[in-house]
């Protein structure tokens, strides 16, 4: 039974500092996920409840409000950010983009054109 009166091994939900806190973050992160509007290191710009986010918005417990996206702080470490997302555009083009995360690329499936960094992928979310 998973309900038992033990204890269990998590990983703490520790408040950080979140840059506008409440406010409407849509018009100026553009996209749900990591914002550096939001705040320095890790807050991301979600909805509660909503489907389109990506994962660092999934678990989030402390939300100011469920009118609108607004800045929270992730309560899950993502190895890609934004995934599943279009990243064309945040990126400045195919390849290295940091919005994605440090050290990872803006990548299309099947782009026969695409740089180097992106012609070993075997794994695409959206597939």
């Amino acid at each position: 039974d998973f309900w038992t009166n033990h204890h269990e091994c998590v990983k703490p939900v520790v408040q950080i500092e979140v840059n506008h806190f409440a406010q409407d973050c849509w018009e100026r992160c553009q996209i749900g996920g990591d914002c550096k509007w939001c705040g320095s290191g890790s807050s991301a710009c979600c909805r509660k409840n909503s489907t389109l986010d990506p994962p660092e918005c999934q678990g989030v417990v402390d939300w100011p409000t469920d009118r609108h996206h607004t800045c929270v702080t992730p309560v899950k470490d993502v190895e890609v950010k934004h995934e599943g997302q279009d990243c064309f555009e945040f990126c400045g083009g195919r390849g290295s983009c940091n919005w994605c995360g440090e050290g990872n690329a803006c990548c299309k499936y099947g782009d026969h054109f695409d740089v180097s960094e992106c012609r070993a992928v075997v794994y695409y979310s959206t597939l």
